[in-house]
């Protein structure tokens, strides 16, 4: 399996160059060491191949070889970790997953516990990590099991996914239709309020014309409010330039009153006549009696 000769080795490091394999390694690596730290890791595990006096011939056993020496460099860092602090190694800091994904990763997840496949947590791990762009063959070699194996239930998990999917989407689907339908079933149902026609205007109805009766008010308030001040004259003339407008306001109380206190306090009163007095006439020359007054006794 492994061989010291030059030509085998040069073909080995040929093999160390292709993007899948570097790509593999780099996934491998950030899942486990902190970002900078998985990408000095990856430098030592080239360096370590390249540097390696024998390499595997076969691809699959070469990955596997590298992937036993990201191990250790992953060991190695923890080690250096902890013997330069004391304490748990350092919590990796990573970036949770999108709401998307989220969801997603665990509608799998209850889906593979629903089923009766063997081994399904394992079978969902291998195509999650088949989603990211390992192969199945560097997986089962990995894992140490037959690559046919490996194909088989990563085949029979994605098939009974796609099946529940399917279902999902049609009982979904269903439901929208459904309620479509009711939407439309109860806006049939639903009475509609016919318009009612305006009431055409009765022939007999005429509306009031506008005779000055809020004109005539006011000029019969300032009447009123004249007749107080003792202004008569003003009062009067008001209250008739009211009446032309309103000859119905006239026969209001108030406006009665005032018309006749203001007439009573202009009409100047006649003088009254003094009572008469009788005076005693003197005697007449020739002897006579007097024409008027009493006898003495």
């Amino acid at each position: 399996m492994y061989s010291s000769m030059s030509p085998a080795v040069r073909s080995a490091k040929v093999e160390l160059s292709e993007p899948e394999l570097r790509q593999y390694l780099a996934r491998y690596l950030r899942r486990r060491l902190p970002a900078a730290d998985a990408e000095d890791a990856l430098q030592a595990v080239y360096c370590a191949a390249l540097e390696a006096q024998r390499l595997p011939e076969e691809r699959t056993e070469l990955r596997r070889w590298l992937t036993v020496v990201a191990r250790r460099k992953v060991a190695a860092y923890y080690e250096r970790a902890s013997s330069e602090q004391l304490g748990d190694p350092p919590e990796l800091v990573a970036q949770p997953p999108s709401i998307e994904a989220s969801s997603l990763l665990r509608w799998a997840e209850r889906q593979a516990a629903e089923s009766q496949l063997e081994h399904v947590n394992e079978t969902l791990d291998w195509m999650a990590r088949e989603s990211d762009g390992e192969k199945l063959e560097a997986i089962a070699a990995e894992a140490a099991v037959p690559s046919t194996r490996v194909r088989q239930r990563v085949f029979r998990l994605r098939r009974f996914m796609k099946a529940r999917w399917a279902l999902e989407l049609a009982a979904a689907a269903l439901g929208i239709v459904l309620v479509l339908l009711w939407s439309i079933f109860a806006r049939r149902t639903e009475p509609v309020a016919k318009p009612v026609p305006a009431p055409a205007p009765s022939a007999s109805v005429v509306a009031p014309p506008d005779d000055g009766r809020e004109r005539a008010a006011e000029l019969r308030q300032r009447a009123l409010r004249s007749c107080a001040l003792a202004r008569y004259d003003e009062c009067l003339s008001t209250l008739d330039e009211a009446g032309k407008l309103d000859p119905a306001g006239d026969s209001e109380p108030s406006v009665v009153e005032a018309r006749k206190t203001a007439i009573e306090k202009l009409t100047p009163r006649a003088p009254t006549p003094k009572p008469s007095v009788s005076k005693p006439t003197s005697k007449s020359k020739n002897g006579g009696t007097p024409s008027t007054g009493t006898s003495a006794n």
